[in-house]
């Protein structure tokens, strides 16, 4: 299986997903005008993924997500969560206290416990 590469832009992350590791990373910021449409390969990476092979990890680093972002990123782990068993690791920057609140609603909303990494610098 290939692995998927989306690279980011201003108002997009980048989304990087590593088949021989099982990894889905995500990264910078995510306000993109249609959420459904940029997360769409991602999902769609992730069931093709997972018809072949078990568990998967999310590393989610986000300077920034605006509610469509958060509810599709919320709805990729949901997906993945039916199939299989799901690690996320969540980072966010030591002063910033909202993207911690954020991971932390999110791992409650998903029903998994992330693992909240605390960081100087994410980028």
């Amino acid at each position: 299986m290939k692995n998927l590469k989306i690279e980011s832009t201003k108002v997009s992350p980048s989304i990087i997903a590593l088949a021989k590791k099982g990894t889905v990373h995500i990264k910078g910021v995510s306000i993109p005008e249609n959420g459904f449409e940029y997360y769409k390969k991602a999902s769609d990476w992730i069931v093709k993924y997972l018809d072949s092979n078990s568990g998967i990890k999310f590393v989610l680093k986000f300077h920034y997500l605006n509610s469509s972002s958060l509810h599709y990123v919320k709805e990729l782990i949901r997906n993945a969560v039916k199939l299989t068993d799901v690690e996320v690791l969540w980072y966010y920057e030591t002063d910033d206290e909202d993207m911690l609140d954020v991971g932390e609603s999110l791992s409650y909303a998903t029903d998994i416990e992330f693992k909240m990494e605390k960081r100087d610098s994410i980028f």
